[in-house]
């Protein structure tokens, strides 16, 4: 596994755009990187619309594990989780979430105990870990 995250830093720089809320990354034909801005603490849905469009424009159907950086997550709006659960099946089919220790890990427990995703999904407090596990497969 070492190997294949060392090939993975070596490539060239990822497509990357940046919203109010956070800033989306694609790592060409290995995954996406999604990561809340340091001042914020919930995602704004017009931003992550708009941060889908970015996506759908570069992926063009292409699915790709998905990696999202929701430590600084103080709360989840339900259009926002409505949102996610709409959209997410059409750019990925595994995602990684990495959560600080209490708030943010709280809220994604009880979220995916209350709706079980349509792919593999799983929380980490460690990006290396989520990442290993993210691109396992």
């Amino acid at each position: 596994m070492e190997d294949k995250i060392k090939n993975i830093n070596q490539n060239p720089q990822p497509l990357r755009f940046k919203s109010k809320s956070g800033i989306m990354e694609i790592f060409p034909n290995q995954y996406i990187k999604y990561s809340l801005l340091q001042n914020v603490t919930s995602p704004e849905l017009e931003e992550l619309k708009r941060e889908l469009v970015f996506l759908e424009e570069n992926l063009q159907g292409k699915k790709l594990p998905f990696l999202v950086d929701n430590r600084n997550l103080k709360k989840l709006d339900s259009k926002v989780i409505n949102f996610m659960e709409q959209n997410s099946p059409k750019f990925t089919g595994r995602v990684a979430i990495i959560v600080s220790p209490g708030i943010s890990k709280f809220i994604f427990h009880v979220l995916l105990f209350l709706k079980k995703p349509p792919f593999p999904m799983k929380l980490f407090t460690n990006e290396q870990q989520a990442l290993n596990w993210l691109l396992e497969n």
